[in-house]
C-alpha cells in the first residue's frame, strides 16, 4: 500500500479551513435578513440597527490591524481553536441576547474573533501546504 500523495493529504485540511471561512461569511451576513424581525423586536431605529450591522466589521477590521503585532508569534493552529472557540461562544450570545446592547457586543466580539480568524485561516493554508503546490491552496 503506498502512501497518500501529498496532495490527497492537504485536501481535508483545505476543506476543513474553507468550512472556517463559510461559517465567518455565514455569520457576518446573517444579521441583513433579519433587519425586520430585529428592528421590531427590539425595538430599534434603523440608525441602531446599522450600529449592529456595522459593529461586527469594524471590529473585525480593528483586531485585523491590532493582530499584526502579536498574532504571528503564536502558535497558529491553537491560535486557529481558540479565535474559533470564542468566534462560537460570541455567537451563541448572539442568539440569547435579548436586548439590542447584549447583542451589540456579542456582534463586536464575534466580528474581533473572525477578523483574526480570518488572516489565520490564509496563512495557515499556505503554511501547511507544501511550495510545490503553488497557489493552489487560496486559488477559487
Amino acid at each position: 500500500m503506498s502512501a497518500p500523495s501529498p496532495a490527497a493529504r492537504e485536501r481535508p485540511l483545505l476543506w476543513l479551513l474553507a468550512a472556517v471561512q463559510f461559517t465567518h461569511v455565514v455569520d457576518f451576513m446573517m444579521l441583513m435578513p433579519l433587519g425586520p424581525l430585529l428592528m421590531q423586536r427590539l425595538g430599534l431605529s434603523a440608525t441602531r440597527f446599522g450600529a449592529l450591522v456595522s459593529a461586527y466589521t469594524l471590529a473585525s477590521a480593528a483586531m485585523g490591524v491590532l493582530g499584526v503585532f502579536w498574532l504571528d508569534r503564536l502558535e497558529r493552529k491553537r491560535t486557529l481553536l481558540l479565535l474559533y472557540a470564542g468566534f462560537i461562544a460570541a455567537t451563541l450570545l448572539c442568539g440569547a441576547a435579548t436586548g439590542a446592547s447584549g447583542l451589540l457586543i456579542a456582534r463586536t466580539v464575534a466580528g474581533a474573533c473572525a477578523g483574526l480568524m480570518g488572516a489565520v485561516v490564509i496563512t495557515s493554508s499556505a503554511t501547511w501546504c507544501p511550495r510545490s503546490a503553488g497557489a493552489r491552496p487560496s486559488a477559487p
